[in-house]
């Protein structure tokens, strides 16, 4: 029951798919048609099984599908179709069935792909065979599509037969050969010794069947963690079969049963055993391991090793006996010591005490435990019950003499004997004696006491000084605490007086009757000093002294220059001396000798001597001698001697001039020192440009008081020149001395370069380059057209002016840029190699004053570049040139109106234009007059005008009111909206205006102006203007014509009409030209009245004639 990979691989993958599909083909020629079709399985009947056996095979597989996907797990799609072929068939060797598969991958071994050929499934098996093999080989048709890499399918380790084999007799129901694996030890083997069809590899399915009945984990993980890896050995794997290692030693359920391994016999005897285990990778021992009773037991085990107890430390084991798993966790066979000890679970030992031997009492601390954990409660001692508390007892035991205390400790039915030994003290004098005391000592007498136990020791302790030896002890008697081990015991001590010759005893009492004594003696002595000798290094004068009647010679040490010394020896001071000797004295002088930016040395004397008298014993110094904190050496000279030292010091310079000088600190001791720093200074003597860099040479003074270190040089009022080298694109030299920074500027290398800005094809390019300066320059300047190399120009300015003419002639058209230089200096043009057809302006030839005209400059190039023109603008008062690009635009605005000319040229080719800048001036026309500014036009048809600033006609119609013309029937005032559109031009206005009758009004301004302009007619004209009320200064100018046709004639009537109409016109009274009128239309009746009146006054004046001469 095993899967097996057909073919696979990149390169045979056409091969592969052609032998799938053919062998699928065989099968379904061989039986012409499927013997039953279930849901998702076809099953051929090759050997005659029948129907009923096919679709029991489609049954169980169908099962296993289900069961499978419930899961979760993956199930690889068959080769062909969307059915997987099955074919029952005849096996070989009692196999119950396998399955072909098909997998493509690539070079590094990773699957791509992978599908499943056919199942094939062995007749005759029983119902309960047939579902288990069924379910065997749906974990195959999973497997596959969980392999990953090539290692694994073709390496087919233990674990694709074994993960199919208890998965499936755990999915099932239905065991296979998993009993086996308990029956044949197989977990004493490792499993990667098996691999294909080995029926261990069967056998080792109890593995995967414990893995999911005991929930440790799923179908889907189980795979993927087996067979996706990249390699044969899976961490996954490795680790879950250790964990069912150690489960299995307290049996485990497989179908129905429980199986455990077999276990080896180990017992311990006293307390402990040993023992020597070796394991293959990956496999286990097992023991029953039997103990003297309950207790403390500890496994000890070296190596890396796993088991399902705690190893290395102690724990409690209650029963007799126990199982003990040990597992290799790595695939490698290992061999291991094992040590099982074992102790009673009850525990007694010391944790403390003291013994007083004098009162015969031991007092304990006991430390109990039972079962490996502290005790709490009552136990037994001796037969006195005592509280213990976390472990701890205490126990008081009384009539207790040197020798061994036995202990009994009974616990929950278990007792411990423990054996207390208690041994005298051994007491030892650790100060050497005779103790040479004079009447200043003082110090401790100090005993060495050990105790041998295990438990502290209280003895009283009783000091008996010498007779009239003036030696007083701060205390005579005290009480000794001894802890375990050595002890030391001082007893302190001062000397009262003259302290005389005698011997003094230090009792240890170790009983009631019982002690240790240990003798000492005391000698009196003198002190002297011998000599005195001052270390200033360490600011301490160092005594020797004179110790009588020992013969010893003892040095101590006074801080500074005296004070008192305590003499010691061993542990007490015979006494004190005290001493005091003169000070030394020094002065101090320095002078520079070389500076440097950062440091300069001085050359420093310094004289020695001691101050004051001195002692009547021999003195002397010893000085270790630092200025500023730098060593110059030592001096040793005797009291009433001197010494001279010189030395050269180093010291930090900063920017201040003067600086101190102290020796050792003293400030007393101190010089100042001047240090002047250098004045430095650069110039350039040549400066060199090569192709690959320049060379520099400077010359560099220096001056001032002292000697001066600058860029490696010792110099005094000097100079130097210095040369140096610079990389390629370095154009200053930099030079730090320390005490300043110099820099000198290579002179400016000037190249200019030039060429036409436009050349026509396909004439050549003329090429002008000069190249100035005052350095020296003996390089090439590349010349390069578009950052092509074209040539190289070798150029040697010791003339400090080199000049270059040639020709160049591009390629193809286009826009060029030549350049010409290097790193030290260039320069580039640029030029258009083209062909010109001819430029063109566009322009407006009109734009209104303040308005902008947009000049448009066109160039016919090809190439279409952005090539400049030259344009000039002349009129409008301006003169003016400029450079323009081709195909742009331009704009130009003036003030007020005039005319210029643009002109644009490009080599020969000219274009120019004239624009005009004006106004629309707007307009209405017929205009009589006007009033307050306001024109006066006559009713009826209303136009408008437009006109320049010169006043001629603008060549467009004026629209009135949105019309051409307009026809207006009333009079007065009126405001008109006037537009004119020319030459793209808009302009627009408003005209406020008075409509008059046109012949009425003019007649009427006739009329003034015949008149002499009198005021109350010209107001009356304006009234009718500005009110379009026209009747009554209408008939009044009637009458006036009318009477002033009529005075033609010599008419008097007529002429006194006209003068009543003239006074009307001046005087404005209506009744004059009612007069008028009236006299002008009864003319006749006037006059046949007046005849009338004529004859009648002739006729009386005859009457009365008459009567005059009747009297």
């Amino acid at each position: 029951m095993r899967g097996y990979p057909l073919l696979g691989g990149t390169r045979s993958r056409l091969l592969v798919a052609f032998l799938a599909v053919l062998l699928v083909a065989l099968v379904r020629v061989a039986v012409s048609a499927p013997a039953y079709t279930s849901t998702h399985f076809e099953v051929y009947d090759s050997a005659g099984a029948g129907v009923a056996y096919a679709q029991s095979v489609a049954a169980e597989l169908e099962s296993a599908y289900s069961a499978l996907s419930g899961s979760g797990a993956s199930l690889a799609p068959p080769c062909s179709g969307s059915l997987y072929v099955v074919n029952v068939t005849q096996l070989p060797g009692g196999e119950g069935g396998y399955v072909r598969w098909t997998y493509y991958y690539d070079s590094s071994g990773r699957i791509t792909s992978s599908c499943v050929n056919y199942i094939a499934i062995a007749p005759g098996l029983t119902s309960s065979t047939l579902r288990h093999v069924a379910f065997h080989e749906m974990v195959h048709v999973s497997q596959v599509s969980y392999f990953r890499y090539t290692a694994v399918p073709s390496s087919y380790p233990w674990y694709i037969e074994a993960s199919a084999e208890g998965i499936s007799s755990e999915l099932s129901g239905v065991c296979g050969w998993e009993p086996y694996y308990f029956s044949n030890s197989l977990y004493s083997s490792n499993p990667y010794s098996y691999s294909g069809s080995a029926w261990q590899s069967y056998a080792y399915g109890a593995f995967y069947y414990w893995v999911l009945a005991s929930g440790t984990s799923t179908v889907p993980g189980a795979l993927s963690g087996s067979v996706s890896g990249s390699s044969v050995d899976s961490a996954w794997v490795d680790s879950t079969y250790v964990s069912f290692l150690l489960a299995i030693v307290k049996g485990v359920s497989i179908c129905g049963s429980i199986y455990k391994p077999s276990f080896q016999s180990v017992s311990v005897t006293g307390t402990s055993t040993s023992f020597q285990v070796s394991l293959s990778g990956l496999s286990a021992s097992y023991y029953s391991v039997s103990l003297p009773g309950p207790g403390m037991v500890t496994v000890s085990v070296s190596g890396n090793v796993r088991s399902n107890i705690a190893l290395n430390q102690a724990f409690y084991e209650s029963n007799s006996s126990l199982l003990l798993a040990l597992v290799n966790p790595s695939t490698s066979s290992a061999t291991y010591q094992v040590t099982i000890t074992f102790s009673p679970p009850l525990l007694v030992k010391v944790s403390g005490g003291t013994f007083y031997p004098v009162d015969g009492r031991l007092s304990l601390q006991l430390y109990v435990t039972y079962a490996g954990q502290p005790v709490t409660g009552t136990v037994r001692v001796n037969g006195v019950d005592v509280q213990a508390s976390s472990g701890y007892a205490s126990v008081t035991l009384t009539n207790v003499t040197w020798g061994s205390v036995q202990l009994t400790v009974e616990y929950s039915g278990y007792s411990s004997t423990l054996s207390v030994a208690l041994q005298k003290p051994s007491v030892t004098l650790y100060t050497q004696t005779p103790l040479f005391l004079s009447p200043s000592g003082y110090g401790d007498l100090v005993l060495k006491v050990s105790n041998p136990n295990q438990v502290a020791l209280s003895l009283p302790l009783v000091v008996r000084p010498p007779v009239n030896s003036s030696l007083a002890f701060q205390s005579l008697s005290q009480t000794l605490s001894l802890s375990p081990g050595d002890n030391t015991v001082r007893l302190s001590f001062s000397v009262t007086g003259a302290p005389a010759q005698g011997t003094g005893y230090v009792d240890v009492l170790t009983g009631s009757n019982d002690k240790v004594s240990v003798p000492f003696s005391v000698v009196p002595a003198s002190l002297s000093v011998v000599k005195a000798s001052y270390d200033g290094a360490r600011g301490k004068t160092i005594v020797d002294v004179a110790v009588q009647p020992a013969a010893l010679t003892v040095t101590v040490e006074v801080g500074g220059l005296g004070g008192k010394a305590a003499v010691p020896l061993s542990t007490y001071i015979v006494g004190v001396v005290e001493v005091s000797i003169p000070a030394p004295s020094a002065s101090l002088s320095a002078k520079p000798e070389l500076v440097a930016p950062s440091w300069f040395t001085a050359r420093v004397s310094v004289s020695l001597s001691a101050q004051g008298s001195c002692p009547p014993y021999p003195v002397s110094y010893s000085l270790s001698l630092r200025v500023n904190g730098s060593d110059i050496g030592s001096a040793y000279f005797a009291c009433g001697a001197s010494k001279d030292v010189e030395a050269t010091v180093n010291a930090s310079r900063s920017d201040r001039e003067v600086y101190l000088f102290v020796l050792n600190g003293n400030p007393s001791w101190s010089a100042k020192v001047r240090v002047v720093p250098p004045t430095i200074s650069a110039s350039l003597v040549r400066w060199t440009v090569l192709g690959n860099g320049s060379i520099v040479e400077a010359k560099v003074a220096v001056a001032g008081p002292h000697k001066y270190l600058v860029l490696g040089r010792v110099l005094s009022n000097e100079s130097f020149t210095l040369t140096r080298s610079l990389p390629a694109g370095v154009k200053a030299l930099d030079v730090d001395t320390g005490f300043a920074k110099l820099r000198l500027e290579m002179p400016p290398v000037k190249v200019h370069v030039s060429a036409p800005e436009v050349v026509l094809i396909p004439n050549a390019v003329t090429v002008r380059v000069t190249v100035e300066t005052e350095a020296v320059v003996k390089a090439s300047l590349e010349v390069r057209l578009n950052s092509s190399l074209q040539r190289e120009l070798p150029v040697d300015t010791s003339l400090n002016r080199t000049s270059f003419v040639f020709e160049l002639k591009p390629g193809a058209p286009g826009v060029y840029t030549l350049s010409v230089g290097s790193w030290f200096g260039g320069s580039e043009a640029s030029f258009f190699y083209v062909v010109v057809k001819g430029v063109d302006v566009e322009a407006p030839p009109f734009v209104l004053v303040n308005e902008q005209a947009e000049v448009h400059v066109k160039l016919y190039v090809y190439p279409k570049l952005p090539i400049h023109a030259n344009l000039s603008v002349a009129g409008c008062g301006v003169g003016e040139y400029r450079r323009i690009l081709g195909n742009q635009s331009l704009t130009l605005r003036f003030d007020k109106a005039c005319s210029a000319v643009v002109t644009v040229s490009v080599l020969n080719f000219t274009a120019s234009r004239r624009i005009y800048w004006d106004y629309l001036n707007l307009a209405l026309e017929n205009v009589l007059g006007t009033l307050d500014g306001a024109p006066i036009v006559g009713n009826g048809t209303v136009t408008g005008r437009a006109y320049f600033a010169n006043g001629s006609a603008v060549p467009a119609r004026v629209k009135v009111d949105g019309e051409y013309s307009v026809t207006v029937a009333e009079t007065g005032e009126r405001v008109f909206r006037l537009s004119v559109e020319y030459l793209g031009w808009h302009n627009e206005t408003t005209v406020k205006a008075f409509l008059v009758p046109a012949t009425l009004y003019l007649k009427a301004v006739n009329v003034s102006r015949e008149l002499g302009s009198p005021a109350s007619l010209e107001e009356r004209i304006r009234l009718a203007v500005v009110s379009g009320e026209w009747g009554s200064l209408s008939r009044a100018l009637k009458v006036y014509e009318e009477s002033r046709e009529k005075a033609k004639a010599a008419d008097p009537l007529a002429m006194l009409a006209k003068s009543l109409s003239e006074r009307w016109a001046t005087e404005g009274d209506e009744k004059l030209i009612e007069y008028s009128d009236f006299i002008l239309r009864y003319e006749v009746p006037i006059y046949a009245s007046i005849a009338l009146l004529a004859v009648a006054v002739l006729a009386a004046r005859r009457l009365r004639r008459r009567r005059g001469e009747k009297v």
